[in-house]
């Protein structure tokens, strides 16, 4: 029972990591990633086109990276950058420094609304089963999607609102369980609901954008040809978002999860 527990965690923080980050094994400690903040942060340009919103710059060429806190008081270093940016499209990325290594990317799409990621990213649910002793054969997909994933730039005011809404499934074959399938309904509730000052270890900003989310989740769950009731979950989480930078900082008590940014490369 023990070991289904943890196959089902891991299942569902897979698909679920490009819409919050993971938290994995702590590689060095708070006194090694601790970073003076900066007294005058730089400001880096947007794109232009329908990809250039201001408080999501999809800048070439450079690195955003963030500490990631444990509750051992420690952190984890999380980088992500971009690739394939055109005016109307570009690829994101993320490496987590853990033990494995946690990768993922997803595609997006930029339109007259906002950006939209109509796909959960691929993640390395695979590796992390190897790790716990697993054998299998691993499918997921995107089933359907509907909303906007980030809002265009004249949405960038305290008080507007935006929904996504995604449903994902995927099919595992587990060594000693058998076959797994989930289904996932995700549908993320999004309000910018201050402009405030926010520090961080890259720097001090005047304004930020904080964002408040409500993430819901209904799982359903196929094990070895039995019906599982289905898991439903609620989280709720805050991301603060600067004009030229991107996102900053992003908490989460429910889920106990915490990233600040540290610089750009």
């Amino acid at each position: 029972m023990k070991r289904r527990r943890l196959f089902i965690i891991f299942l569902i923080v897979g698909f679920l990591l490009s819409a919050c980050s993971q938290k994995d094994q702590t590689v060095e400690s708070s006194e090694e990633l601790i970073i003076e903040p900066a007294e005058e942060p730089t400001v880096e340009p947007v794109l232009s086109g329908a990809c250039g919103v201001s408080y999501f710059p999809i800048l070439p060429d450079t690195t955003w990276v963030y500490r990631m806190a444990e509750e051992n008081g420690l952190f984890v270093e999380n980088r992500v950058w971009y690739e394939e940016i055109t005016d109307d499209s570009f690829v994101w990325m993320q490496e987590i420094d853990s033990d494995p290594p946690v990768s993922a990317q997803s595609g997006w799409t930029c339109t007259e609304e906002g950006l939209i990621s109509t796909d959960f990213a691929a993640t390395n649910v695979p590796a992390v089963l190897g790790s716990m002793g697993y054998d299998y054969d691993y499918d997921i997909e995107t089933l359907e999607f509907s909303g906007i994933t980030f809002p265009a730039e004249e949405m960038w005011y305290v008080d507007s609102e935006w929904t996504s809404l995604w449903k994902v499934a995927g099919d595992i074959n587990v060594e000693d369980l058998g076959l797994v399938n989930a289904v996932i309904d995700i549908t993320m509730n999004n309000l910018i609901a201050a402009e405030e000052p926010i520090s961080v270890p890259a720097g001090n900003y005047d304004k930020a954008m904080r964002v408040d989310s409500i993430m819901q989740l209904d799982i359903s769950i196929k094990m070895e040809g039995l019906d599982i009731p289905s898991i439903q979950g609620e989280y709720g989480m805050s991301s603060w978002y600067v004009q030229g930078v991107g996102l900053v900082k992003q908490v989460s008590e429910d889920a106990s999860f915490s990233i600040e940014l540290s610089s750009m490369e």
